[in-house]
Order: structure tokens, then sequence, then C-alpha cells
């Protein structure tokens, strides 16, 4: 990550696909010290802590619950980060893929992500 200020970080889609993949690499890494799995299912985010535990051979993983769809899911795992680490942790947001609608609905459906992209800055 290049900034020695950085020692945690939450990764939200922890739990498969290229949001573990970051949670292996950071966590095996030794300036980083917390590595927050943000995952919707709690079981799907339990396997993946403990698999990511094995491999790195450390103790840095930790689930926190967040479905980033659902502000009252976001404002419960913010307090909760903040309770447990009140220093400053980054965000990195993996989106989840989905197949994508053909036709009219498409474009219906990327214009509001375009939309809630630009209200949030992204």
């Amino acid at each position: 990550m290049g900034n020695k200020e950085v020692s945690s970080v939450l990764i939200t889609g922890a739990n498969a696909g290229i949001g573990r993949e970051l949670a292996r690499q950071l966590g095996a890494r030794e300036d980083i010290s917390r590595v927050y799995l943000g995952c919707r299912d709690r079981s799907r985010g339990r396997a993946a802590l403990d698999g990511l535990a094995a491999e790195a051979g450390r103790d840095v993983f930790e689930l926190l619950i967040i479905d980033v769809a659902d502000v009252h899911s976001v404002r419960s795992a913010v307090a909760a980060l903040v309770d447990q680490n009140p220093t400053r942790t980054h965000l990195i947001r993996v989106p989840e893929h989905k197949p994508r609608c053909s036709g009219a609905a498409a474009g219906a459906q990327d214009g509001r992500l375009r939309d809630q992209r630009a209200r949030v800055g992204w």
C-alpha cells in the first residue's frame, strides 16, 4: 500500500473472490495489524476468516457484518468498527459482481447506478 500510516483495513466482499484474495495478501503483510472482513453473511464470513487465518498464519483478521446496500447495516458496522479501533481504518470496497440485465432494464439500472455513484462521490 506504500503508506506507513496504514495499519488496518476494512474490505467489503471479503469472503470470496477479489475481496478474499486482497484480504489474504494484506493479512500476510507485517505492516498490517488488522484486516476487517466486511461480509453480509456471518457463516460465510466466519468460514473466510478461519481459512484466511490458517493461510496467513497470523491472527489479524476480524469479521465485521455489513451490507453496503443497507444504510442501517453500514451505520451499525461503522459504530462497531469505531468501538473496536478508534484509529484510522482504510476502506477497500470490492463491488459485487452480478450478471447484467439486457435491453431497456439494463439502461435503467445503469442510470440509477451512475446517479448513486455521483451522489456519494465515486
